[in-house]
């Protein structure tokens, strides 16, 4: 014998075992499911969407590419310390995509640029130290699915005396710097367009590989 609960939460009489059973799996059964939706539903909220990012480098600088075709009010920050992020819209329903990167060493804004065109963001940062960086990212383990290897510009390590730099198509680059030492303090793109956004290599968009 066992006993149960009343709809408003009160001890009622005695019950049978099986009875009490029932009650016991319908009590674990709302708990979990009230559980498993809230914590659903906080995940809609708070998770966001990433873009694609291609990435290759040389000992001197990383090659950084949002892509993001037609996004909208794109803003774009790099700190000393090697952070960049990037947020913008885009899509019919203007969908939000954010993204942070702690880059694997410190950088030099002032010598890095960026270039906003129709189908991508692509950044030239410079590495504050020459050197070969072991990975794109600070931090060690898995890399985030959508962070990728650029084939297309990517050299080996002693491959690079003469690979020379990757075919940029004429783009029109913005400086980093100018912005104050800390960084770029989150440079709004969304008034850059029409026909300066039209210079970006047009190759960026054929033979992309996954690493």
């Amino acid at each position: 014998m066992g006993y149960g609960l009343g709809r408003k939460g009160y001890w009622v009489g005695p019950i049978c075992d099986c009875e009490f059973r029932k009650v016991l799996e319908v009590s674990y059964f709302t708990a979990y499911k009230y559980h498993f939706f809230k914590r659903s539903s906080c995940n809609r909220v708070t998770l966001g969407r990433h873009p694609e990012v291609k990435w290759a480098q040389r000992v001197d600088k990383v090659y950084i590419t949002v892509q993001l075709a037609d996004s909208k009010n794109a803003k774009v920050d790099l700190t000393p310390e090697g952070v960049f992020t990037f947020s913008g819209s885009a899509g019919t329903e203007d969908h939000q995509y954010e993204l942070k990167l702690e880059l694997f060493e410190k950088v030099n804004v002032e010598e890095s640029k960026i270039n906003v065109g129709v189908r991508s963001i692509f950044s030239v940062v410079q590495k504050a130290e020459n050197g070969w960086w072991k990975r794109l990212l600070r931090a060690e383990g898995k890399t985030p699915h959508y962070v990728k290897v650029d084939w297309d510009k990517w050299v080996d390590e002693d491959e690079e005396d003469g690979s020379g730099e990757p075919d940029l198509g004429g783009m029109d680059f913005s400086k980093f710097g100018g912005m104050g030492a800390d960084g770029m303090g989150g440079m709004d793109f969304s008034k850059f367009g029409g026909d300066a956004m039209d210079d970006i290599d047009e190759s960026d968009d054929e033979g992309t590989r996954v690493c």
